[in-house]
């Protein structure tokens, strides 16, 4: 699977566990453009686990290549995206 596929699955899953109003509320916030999705950082952590556990075989690279994806298209709001990458990250490796 590429690091596209991955992407799409990751927010696919991130989505699911969303809340619409934490999500407006954040937003409102901290005054910003970006889309949040209002995932808590529990939920993020159980999702982030679960994902990294079906793939035992990516590596650091290919991890590293999906963070900067999901980094790059500002796709999430910082702390979702700062908050999953250090959560597994920092275990894997």
């Amino acid at each position: 699977m590429d690091v596209a596929d991955l992407v799409v699955e990751l927010e696919r899953e991130l989505r699911a566990v969303g809340d619409e109003e934490r999500a407006v509320g954040a937003r409102a916030y901290l005054k910003s453009d970006l889309e949040f999705i209002g995932v808590p950082a529990k939920p993020l952590r159980e999702v982030a686990r679960s994902f990294i556990g079906r793939y035992p075989g990516l590596d650091r690279e290919r991890l590293i290549k999906l963070v900067l994806a999901l980094w790059g298209g500002c796709r999430f709001s910082s702390s979702e995206r700062w908050r999953w990458r250090f959560s597994n990250a920092r275990r894997r490796f």
